[in-house]
């Protein structure tokens, strides 16, 4: 059965985009005849009474639709100081329906960053609720933002990286949860604090080189090698680095330091469009062992050739949400990382 994957719109009490994505609980049973129940463990299946899934779930694990707990979450925005009138909703699902997202912007809560420029640099409060039904992903909800012009996630970091998280078990309580709605705005207004002092920071070409190479370009072994010899005090030796891939976020890079400055809030800008953004292909130039140069094309993020979105690739790779989910729980723990507050220094 064939899905649409992503539905934008300006209310948020349109659900209807998950009424086609419900699950329900039946009781396993064997090929046996006669058939027999299969102790603690349950088939989801759909309203047309197809199998959602050829994974089983236990007894304890809670059940929640999407559009159920989107339905819970509009009650309590609709509670909470957030100004839910004027808003943009992004409703997401995976190819399968299993696993969603709802991210609302506010529209009402915009924030300048830099209200002397002509143009200015207006930022706006959101939240994002990610579900499952299937086990795969724990129920979370975090406040972030949305940068207007390029329209890419503000993945925050900080004391939590999400301020609320519940795994599906026996004593999931998804109102408890949703609860803390009341506090995007004050996340909001903290971040927005942060992104101004991160404006007020230069940063030269070579820093963000150097840190975008360090921390989005190893190759994963050899990162684990080059830990594991400084932990033990054996040598370290060079690092290669993904050249195609540290060639495009120098691209970005060169992109928002023309727009935003040469400054913190830029190379931030550069994570989270790569974050944010896995459906381009970028053409640059790298270098082969020989130190010849050579014409490649690099496409961001990990993308796979599966149901179509509505997004793509210039060669028709396919944007996931799984992958922009991934990357942005990556990102925010990156701005975690001592070597992140050490940026200026590098310099």
């Amino acid at each position: 059965m064939q899905y649409d994957l992503k539905y934008q719109h300006h209310d948020i009490k349109d659900l209807d985009f998950f009424k086609q994505h419900e699950v329900r609980k039946m009781p396993l049973q064997t090929l046996q005849d006669p058939p027999r129940e299969v102790d603690n463990a349950y088939a989801l299946v759909r309203n047309d009474g197809s199998l959602a899934t050829d994974t089983a779930v236990t007894g304890s694990y809670t059940l929640t639709n999407h559009l159920d707990l989107y339905r819970t979450h509009n009650q309590l925005i609709e509670k909470s100081n957030l100004p839910y009138q004027r808003v943009t909703v992004v409703d997401e699902v995976t190819p399968n329906g299993l696993k969603a997202r709802r991210s609302i912007q506010y529209l009402d809560t915009c924030r300048d960053l830099d209200a002397q420029e002509l143009r200015g640099d207006p930022v706006y409060c959101r939240s994002d609720v990610v579900n499952s039904v299937n086990q795969t992903w724990a129920f979370q909800m975090f406040s972030g933002a949305y940068r207007s012009y390029c329209e890419n996630s503000m993945v925050f970091g900080g004391d939590k990286v999400y301020y609320a998280k519940q795994k599906h078990s026996k004593h999931f309580d998804h109102t408890s949860v949703l609860g803390t709605a009341n506090n995007a705005l004050d996340d909001f207004e903290k971040n927005c604090n942060r992104f101004k002092e991160w404006k007020s920071t230069p940063i030269d070409d070579e820093t963000a080189m150097r840190f975008l190479a360090e921390t989005f370009c190893t190759y994963p072994q050899q990162e684990i090698e080059k830990r594991a010899a400084e932990l033990v005090g054996l040598p370290v030796e060079d690092v290669k680095y993904n050249k195609k891939r540290l060639a495009s976020m120098l691209v970005l890079w060169d992109r928002y330091k023309e727009q935003l400055g040469p400054n913190k809030w830029s190379l931030y800008n550069v994570m989270t469009h790569y974050a944010t953004h896995t459906h381009e292909t970028y053409t640059v130039m790298v270098d082969d062992k020989h130190g010849n140069a050579y014409e490649t094309e690099h496409t961001t993020g990990r993308l796979t050739k599966q149901a179509p979105t509505c997004q793509q690739s210039a060669n028709g790779l396919n944007y996931t949400l799984a992958e922009q989910h991934d990357r942005s729980r990556w990102i925010a723990c990156i701005t975690y990382n001592p070597n992140w507050h050490q940026v200026p220094k590098a310099a």
